[in-house]
């Protein structure tokens, strides 16, 4: 899919390979999940477009042309200027030895053809640290109950009971939920939810759990004294 005279609304992708219907297919898929999908069918092209396009992720199809393909992920990761590119290979080979040549090359992850857009998406969102849709929490601490967290339609259930939240307590409650376990310190939550520099006489955060703990229970957010704060289930 050509798609070099749109505004750019999400991430780039470049797919290298043929241009075919399962191609077609994956980038509808992806395009409706807001990534932007480029296409080069040479291999001599790619570095090119990764260059001018800022490329962040590249998917190489190898069924025509392995050699190449993995020659061409060793130069990426090889430069300092595309050494971050996400790199995924497809293949339709099934062997190991396959799978361990595109990882020596440098690759981030291997998939085996037919593509799967849905799975793919859930990969790259997995691979970039990107929150998913929705969070479905069953807390240790209490198995009996459970709260679902959707991201689409900001809103949040415990149990079957909607909690009214307001928007920025919403981010910050989703925040913290994508990444349990992590602590997060004041100054990142401020900057990650409300888009300012943080400065430290501010309690914005502070007052904000706060409120969010009366809302949601205090058990799911931990205090970590001096640093910050953690979700926990």
């Amino acid at each position: 899919m050509n798609t070099n005279l749109r505004k750019p609304v999400g991430k780039n992708i470049l797919y290298i390979g043929e241009k075919n219907r399962e191609q077609q297919e994956l980038s509808d898929h992806l395009e409706l999940e807001n990534y932007v999908v480029h296409h080069v069918s040479k291999i001599n092209d790619a570095l090119t477009n990764i260059k001018k396009d800022k490329m962040e992720i590249v998917l190489m199809d190898t069924t025509r042309n392995e050699i190449a393909c993995l020659e061409l992920c060793h130069v990426i990761k090889s430069n300092t200027w595309s050494r971050k590119n996400l790199v995924i290979i497809a293949s339709d080979k099934y062997d190991e030895s396959s799978e361990v040549a595109a990882f020596r090359a440098g690759a981030d992850d291997y998939i085996t053809k037919p593509l799967k857009p849905s799975a793919l998406i859930e990969r790259l969102k997995t691979r970039l640290n990107e929150p998913k849709d929705s969070i479905t929490i069953h807390p240790e601490f209490n198995t009996n109950t459970s709260m679902h967290i959707d991201r689409s339609s900001y809103t949040v259930y415990s149990d079957n009971t909607e909690l009214k939240l307001s928007r920025k307590e919403f981010e910050l409650l989703y925040l913290l939920a994508s990444h349990p376990g992590k602590i997060f310190r004041r100054e990142e939550v401020f900057e990650k939810v409300w888009k300012k520099k943080f400065e430290e006489t501010n309690r914005t955060v502070d007052v904000h759990i706060l409120r969010l703990r009366k809302k949601i229970g205090d058990e799911y957010i931990q205090t970590q004294k001096g640093v910050g704060y953690r979700f926990t289930k």
